[in-house]
């Protein structure tokens, strides 16, 4: 390897390792910038992973070179459109919030493929992000152990800085590395690595506190085997996914649950008020439905009726965007792929997963990496034609 291409992989491992490194900082800066904001201690205000401020500033010198499909610009005109109206009419930070929770991944997709392409040295961006997070997770893991004296802790190396959404949405980070160490030993690559990384993966999911992601977890080893021998269409699945969730979503909001735990109780007393009150006028100006107005804090839970809530049917144009995005993916890469978007499909009657900053981060940049290999080559081809011409 030459030193300029060494130099460029040694820049691709520090942009990709700054992107997924789970460091939050507070937007209470009033006592100067902090780190160990969780949502129990809260410090005024919540806290934001510092790859999407990252993300933001990457998005602002690189818009004019993004090249998106038109499906993706329509999403955006379209919520842009919402999101103006609506905050005309009710002036709530909240749309703002998610209008950016949507497009941000997104655009980070594109950004990243196009990176990964422009960056091309030799080096598959799917095996730097899967040693990147080789090394944050078993080196927190041995931190963990040694310092706190347990398998799984809110911190992230030291005790100033918390990841914030520990108990949540960060174990959808060994989620992912548990999809990417299957298809690794399937592909008879790295099988010694990957067989502790899915052990090690699996450890603290259990000795999290995220019951969502303990089941998906569970769920994704044997989807991932029959995604990887049976041919079933990302889209389809995507689709039966998302109606799974739909009819679910539906059930619970006109029938109710018994015997519900008291968080899920409240969301589904939530999700019943919104739809007992529900007009057809609803569909084109959600934000004037009563319940969702009467709401000054706190979400649904629920990713497509808090997106539906804000920006209508726009829920499904973005749904159809994420299709698009995770029918991109390299062939090889198909069983991951398809099983991180049931996964988190299927996650979403529950909580907000797409939507979610950290994990919007870290799930754009995975179907990046897993879509750049025809983009790099058929860059490849150019540059070869153009060398031949001249």
């Amino acid at each position: 390897m030459s030193s300029m291409q060494l130099t460029k992989s040694k820049r691709v491992y520090l942009l990709l390792l700054i992107l997924i490194c789970p460091i939050f900082v507070s937007l209470n800066i009033s006592t100067g910038l902090r780190f160990d904001a969780n949502p129990f201690n809260y410090l005024g205000s919540p806290s934001i992973p510092m790859s999407l401020l990252f993300v933001l500033v990457l998005g602002l010198i690189k818009v004019t070179r993004i090249r998106m499909p038109v499906l993706v610009y329509f999403f955006l005109i379209v919520s842009s459109v919402y999101l103006i109206c609506g905050s005309l009419f009710e002036g709530r930070a909240r749309s703002f919030i998610l209008f950016l929770s949507m497009s941000v991944p997104v655009l980070n997709y594109y950004i990243m493929r196009e990176y990964f392409a422009s960056e091309n040295n030799n080096l598959s961006p799917i095996s730097i992000i899967y040693n990147i997070l080789i090394t944050v997770i078993i080196f927190k893991f041995i931190v963990d152990v040694i310092l706190y004296g347990n398998f799984y802790s809110e911190f992230f190396i030291l005790k100033s800085v918390v990841i914030y959404s520990y108990y949540d949405y960060f174990p959808f980070l060994y989620l992912a590395s548990i999809l990417l160490a299957l298809n690794y030993f399937f592909k008879a690559e790295k099988r010694f690595l990957s067989i502790v990384m899915i052990v090690i993966c699996f450890i603290c999911i259990f000795s999290g506190h995220s019951r969502l992601y303990l089941v998906l977890s569970l769920l994704s080893v044997p989807m991932f085997i029959i995604f990887n021998f049976v041919r079933f269409r990302i889209y389809d699945a995507g689709i039966v996914s998302m109606l799974f969730v739909v009819v679910a979503t539906l059930y619970i909001a006109l029938n109710g649950v018994e015997g519900a735990d008291t968080s899920f109780d409240e969301r589904f007393q939530h999700w019943q008020g919104f739809v007992r009150v529900f007009d057809w006028a609803d569909l084109f100006f959600p934000f004037s439905n009563e319940y969702r107005r009467s709401l000054t804090t706190g979400s649904f839970h629920n990713e497509y009726l808090e997106i539906f809530s804000y920006f209508g049917l726009t829920a499904f144009l973005y749904f159809f965007v994420l299709l698009k995005l995770f029918s991109s993916v390299d062939s090889e890469y198909r069983a991951v792929s398809i099983t991180l978007l049931v996964s988190l499909t299927l996650g979403s009657l529950i909580q907000l997963n797409f939507t979610n900053p950290y994990v919007g981060i870290v799930w754009s940049i995975i179907l990046a990496a897993m879509s750049s290999k025809d983009k790099i080559e058929s860059r490849e081809v150019g540059r070869k034609v153009n060398e031949f011409s001249l």
